[in-house]
């Protein structure tokens, strides 16, 4: 992994969230495309961060239960938390 951490923009009393995310995000990157570098050949140009494209392409595999026994598991977790919620709620005298 690269030791040099890029800089926050802001380096005032207030980090937010966005800067954060964007530093490390920035600092992810460069550590992968280091890594895949020194895989693919020992050259000395560093990446470039403007030509770089990331696709994040999600697709559901599988849904629901495996099997009977993960559809089991799930029904009892579901009473459990049923019966949780149930026994939170005050009851008014008759």
């Amino acid at each position: 992994m690269p030791q040099n951490r890029p800089q926050l923009r802001n380096p005032g009393y207030s980090v937010t969230f966005k800067a954060l995310r964007r530093a490390r995000r920035t600092w992810r990157l460069l550590a992968d495309l280091a890594q895949l570098d020194t895989e693919r050949t020992n050259s000395a140009i560093p990446p470039d961060l403007d030509t770089i494209t990331v696709i994040n392409d999600w697709w559901p595999v599988h849904y629901g239960h495996r099997d009977d026994g993960e559809r089991e598991l799930a029904a009892a977790i579901a009473g459990r938390r049923r019966a949780t919620r149930r026994a939170a709620i005050p009851r008014r005298a008759a």
